[in-house]
């Protein structure tokens, strides 16, 4: 009996290993396409972290107002976080009679004027740490009549 069995799973072996086919791996088994939209609103955040004020303008020039201009480095600071281009406009809240005020970026050649307003600062997506430098301008009435005059910004941010 066990001779049988030992035949008859030997002929099954031998007929099973001629007729097994080989499974080709680099064949493709399924192929889908899919096709997905993200659409991901647009995110800003402005924060005032130094605000752009000066209390009296004729201190800043020394009791000296034979001085052309004077540079405020540094004299604000604002925080953009954005995933999106953007746009900040500076406004100036206080129209000077006896200066002329300038705006610039720090690090930057460019000065813009604020005198009459407001001016625009272009900037990309991501974290952006902006610092301002201010440039008084003494006109030449300012000698003649000394006004305690102040300066501060208003900040608006929008998405371009």
């Amino acid at each position: 009996m066990y001779k049988k069995l030992t035949v008859i799973l030997v002929a099954v072996l031998f007929v099973v290993s001629f007729n097994v086919n080989v499974i080709n791996a680099s064949e493709e088994l399924a192929s889908e396409t899919i096709k997905v939209v993200a659409h991901i609103p647009a995110y800003q955040e402005m924060e005032v972290i130094d605000p752009i004020y000066i209390r009296n303008v004729n201190d800043k020039f020394d009791n000296d107002l034979n001085n052309e201009h004077v540079i405020i480095s540094e004299a604000g600071q604002v925080r953009i976080k954005s995933n999106a281009p953007w746009k900040l406009e500076l406004n100036n809240r206080t129209l000077l009679s006896n200066y002329e005020l300038m705006v610039r970026l720090k690090g930057s050649s460019e000065w813009k004027d604020v005198s009459n307003g407001a001016v625009m600062i272009n900037g990309e997506n991501g974290n952006h740490l902006l610092s301002f430098d201010i440039k008084l301008i003494a006109k030449e009435t300012a000698g003649s009549n000394p006004v305690n005059e102040s300066i501060e910004f208003d900040y608006t941010l929008v998405q371009i």
